[in-house]
């Protein structure tokens, strides 16, 4: 991928607007697109620009960094098929949220991402009263 911004460096603020998300673009076979994409809960979609061939069954966690200032990055779960989908298009991308004025460098690590196996997975629904929890298994 061809990079249009010639930054070894990613400056983001949290000051009136947010123009550094129209600032690092990078070139597909369709032109040039956003290497960041406003995805709602405060947070934007990273195109990281790399892909990754997960087996079905398995999924991705993405995990915080510790001591990383200045940018959250939420847990969260990929699954295959989500994985395969980015593949055709522009690769992997992680959501990161701005929280101060921050520095990330090329090659810096910013989160941790764990492959996972199904069987590694768990879910536990919690409710707010015992009658929404049985009306729940019903």
């Amino acid at each position: 991928m061809a990079w249009r911004a010639l930054y070894w460096y990613l400056t983001f603020t949290n000051g009136h607007g947010t123009p550094w998300l129209h600032l690092h673009q990078f070139r597909t076979p369709r032109g040039w697109e956003n290497m960041f994409l406003p995805n709602g809960a405060g947070t934007v979609e990273w195109r990281l620009g790399w892909a990754a061939d997960v087996p079905r069954g398995y999924f991705l966690l993405v995990m915080p960094l510790p001591g990383l200032e200045g940018l959250e990055v939420p847990v969260g779960i990929l699954t295959s098929t989500v994985i395969a989908r980015m593949a055709q298009d522009n690769g992997v991308s992680i959501a990161v949220r701005p929280t101060d004025r921050a520095v990330v460098r090329r090659g810096q690590p910013l989160a941790r991402i764990v492959l996972l196996h199904a069987d590694s997975l768990q879910a536990k629904g919690v409710y707010e009263s015992e009658a929404e929890a049985e009306t729940a298994g019903a």
